[in-house]
């Protein structure tokens, strides 16, 4: 799976967690932020696992953006995206791109306050119950099909930070649960609703098999489809140092700091943005950011993005 954070990426921390522990039949290979300073990246580091913090200023559009963390995913193999604290809507090219295979974590019971400081929403409200909510994403913010949600009471004494740390708990709980049923191939969407298969169910389908989440669409296919509608553009990745240290592995970038120039990408008219995040870098904090970026280069670390071709070492 990849993961996408924007803070301090302690829902990461918990999937990474019970990776190691088993729990999950599988394993994260890539963590991408828009902010540098992002303490998930460097939590994805210290294990070794390739993170990037991918500029919103080096691009012109919302959506060539969006189509170059969709190159890097693919070049990762990344059959899920999680949307961990990712302070971002993401536009119909993403959205196509993993249809049914990008979940976020929103910390309100969707639909109620979704958006931004859903803590603050549900508190100014006066609601007696909160929690949280795992999702698939779609085009519109914090709105997709529902996987699993986590009601949290809201106590008498309650502010934005103590609700803020019990919904977290169970943000931690859910979204595990969440990726692991989906690793398992138990996830079938209809319509509106996300059916739980058991295990009777599964039919002997493998771990993440495409059937189990949008049936009669295989993954191969929905990926050519995307690519069709929304072409990637995308430099290749070159052999450089791990985040760790020791030999050269191939697809990650070298730490230097460079000047970057992207090259064009070409993006369809009339895209629209979505998204949706749970954990910002400011307790409270939920739903996606609306700040767009503006297009110029400026120096970066090598991380940031892939290679330009016949860019100097």
């Amino acid at each position: 799976m990849g993961v996408l954070a924007s803070g301090r990426g302690t829902n990461l921390e918990a999937l990474l967690q019970a990776c190691e522990r088993g729990e999950i039949p599988g394993r994260v290979v890539v963590v991408l932020s828009n902010r540098r300073e992002a303490p998930a990246l460097e939590r994805a580091r210290r294990r070794g696992i390739p993170a990037f913090f991918v500029s919103p200023r080096l691009f012109s559009r919302r959506e060539e953006y969006d189509l170059h963390l969709v190159g890097l995913l693919r070049r990762h193999r990344v059959e899920l995206v999680v949307l961990a604290g990712y302070m971002r809507y993401l536009t119909p090219p993403f959205v196509e791109a993993f249809r049914h295979r990008a979940i976020n974590i929103h910390p309100s019971l969707l639909p109620s306050f979704p958006g931004l400081e859903a803590q603050r929403q549900a508190l100014e409200y006066g609601v007696k119950v909160s929690g949280c909510t795992v999702h698939f994403i779609d085009e519109e913010l914090d709105h997709g099909p529902i996987i699993l949600q986590a009601a949290v009471p809201v106590r008498e004494d309650d502010d934005v930070e103590s609700l803020s740390a019990r919904i977290l708990r169970e943000e931690h709980r859910i979204l595990v649960e969440a990726v692991r049923l989906f690793a398992q191939g138990r996830l079938r969407v209809e319509g509106r609703r996300v059916r739980i298969l058991d295990r009777r169910e599964e039919g002997g389908r493998p771990a993440g098999a495409s059937e189990a989440i949008a049936p009669a669409v295989v993954w191969g296919e929905a990926s050519e489809a995307a690519d069709a509608r929304w072409p990637v553009s995308v430099a290749p990745v070159e052999a450089s140092a791990p985040a760790t240290g020791g030999e050269p592995v191939a697809g990650e970038a070298r730490p230097e700091v460079v000047e970057e120039e992207r090259p064009p990408v070409a993006v369809p008219a009339g895209a629209c943005g979505t998204g949706g995040s749970s954990e910002g870098s400011v307790p409270g904090a939920g739903g996606g950011s609306a700040a767009g970026g503006s297009g110029g280069g400026s120096p970066v670390a090598r991380e940031d993005r892939l290679p330009a071709p016949g860019e100097a070492r």
